[in-house]
């Protein structure tokens, strides 16, 4: 059995029950998080793994300790809907408590608005003994700065090198709603599958980010790296986008989409329920293994990236996330050193 320096500890001691606690999935008694759904690289397999461990009525009872009855069932119910996906129509016993219904008289499962959430939680580093106030929105918007950063330096670093990134358009595409209320979580996946069906492989790679406007209508700002001399179709005109304008423009650089990562009024108002805001794609050709590699690092815990770099030698080997929590790698376990301590 393999043990790791810093944590030691065996793999099969993680058999706890879970705790839902905002769209974190924790460990119940180390208070680990060990399932992020906000994250982009959620795997089914270790969902799967994790789910039937869950402690609905548990994570219910902390919920209610910050908010009214109808509002913690909302907000655990849509988590639900992520982890049990394959049973949409199935109201879990937690919810039958005290039944919840929509002003019309339905069951409302409709989860809560991103205003209406728990925002910020108490975590402690349990090697440093620092605690740290989490609020989940800054999350969110670092997590997407430093996958799209990422991104436009492995394209910066490796397309030249490899003949691809000699003969290359930059392309920056900006989609925006007519009304407000227009906004599905569906659409900008549509319009990324229609365009990367359209232009085969001419299209290298892109990436998306989602942006409030000051009216609070979403729209997406997109960069494509395409072969040079591609045509893109106006997406509004071609009808891969109907739900308002659409502008194509000439990308200055492959950074170009990072200054939109920077706007002040990115941080004003609340996303809409259920919006991914932001993505990125690599053709598998256009870069190298080591390069996707380290792409790939951008989707894990900084704590957990740092002490893969320490690894010289087994760089480019896969890494698996465990029941219970932890990552398995070098043949080694590694433990998040952050235990959820309450809200704040």
């Amino acid at each position: 059995m393999n043990r790791i320096a810093e944590n030691e500890v065996e793999v099969n001691q993680f058999s706890n029950p879970f705790l839902v606690v905002g769209y974190c999935v924790i460990e119940k008694i180390s208070g680990e998080i060990v399932l992020d759904l906000d994250n982009d690289w959620l795997e089914p397999g270790l969902i799967n793994k994790i789910r039937t461990d869950i402690d609905w009525d548990c994570s219910l009872d902390n919920l209610l300790l910050t908010m009214p009855f109808e509002s913690a069932v909302c907000a655990l119910m849509r988590v639900y809907e992520i982890i049990y996906m394959d049973y949409p129509d199935f109201m879990p016993g937690f919810a039958n408590r005290r039944f919840v219904k929509s002003p019309d008289g339905s069951p409302d499962n409709r989860g809560l608005s991103n205003s209406n959430k728990v925002q910020n939680v108490v975590l402690k580093n349990s090697e440093t003994g620092e605690e740290i106030v989490l609020e989940k929105k800054a999350a969110r918007l670092s997590k997407m700065r430093k996958r799209v950063f990422s991104w436009a330096n492995t394209i910066k670093d490796y397309l030249p090198a490899h003949g691809i990134g000699l003969n290359h358009r930059k392309v920056m595409i900006t989609l925006t709603y007519e009304k407000v209320e227009d906004w599905r979580p569906n659409h900008i996946r549509d319009y990324v599958k229609e365009l990367k069906r359209r232009l085969g492989e001419k299209a290298i790679a892109l990436a998306w980010v989602a942006e409030l406007q000051e009216r609070g209508a979403v729209h997406y700002h997109l960069e494509l790296i395409c072969v040079k001399g591609t045509r893109i179709p106006m997406p509004d005109k071609s009808g891969m986008w109907i739900y308002g304008m659409s502008k194509i423009e000439t990308a200055k650089s492959i950074f170009y989409i990072c200054s939109y990562l920077k706007k002040d009024y990115q941080k004003m108002g609340e996303f809409p329920k259920g919006i991914r805001i932001f993505s990125v794609w690599v053709a598998k050709e256009a870069v190298t293994t080591i390069a996707r590699w380290f792409m790939r690092l951008s989707t894990l815990p900084t704590w957990f990236a740092n002490k893969i770099m320490t690894f010289e030698d087994h760089q480019g080997e896969a890494w698996e996330r465990m029941k219970g929590g932890g990552y398995l790698f070098a043949g080694k376990f590694f433990r998040s050193p952050f235990r959820f301590l309450g809200f704040a």
